[in-house]
């Protein structure tokens, strides 16, 4: 496979691991297992959040291309979800983060970001 193609397909990965990340939030804040202040919820509920997540996310499936952990998605992918946890804690947000966003960042984006875009990224190039 081409460096484009995997390139390609990094960014599309990890833009498509945003979409689920972005339906589990939506429907933990539906149900109320979310909560956030007033101010956080108008954001999280924006286009501009949907749009800014899925390019972020697109931008961190480069981080799929890099050869480690080859063969094993379910442990690169949560690797890659806690790196892009701890730049949007400490870069992102100056280290100001109360408990429940950690979790919850921790949550959404190892498990659903990582997981499905290291699957998604993994099982095509295995199968292309």
């Amino acid at each position: 496979m081409t460096i484009l193609r995997r390139g390609s397909l990094a960014f599309a990965s990890g833009a498509f691991g945003v979409i689920l990340f972005y339906l589990v939030l939506r429907g933990g804040l539906a149900a109320g297992l979310l909560n956030p202040p007033e101010p956080a919820l108008k954001l999280l509920t924006s286009k501009a959040f949907l749009y800014r997540s899925v390019v972020w996310g697109g931008i961190w499936g480069f981080a799929f291309m890099i050869p480690f952990l080859t063969g094993k998605w379910w442990l690169r992918g949560p690797i890659v979800g806690i790196a892009a946890t701890l730049v949007a804690i400490f870069v992102f947000r100056g280290g100001q983060a109360d408990l429940t966003f950690v979790i919850g960042a921790v949550i959404l984006n190892v498990v659903c970001w990582g997981l499905t875009a290291a699957f998604w990224y993994d099982r095509v190039v295995k199968g292309g």
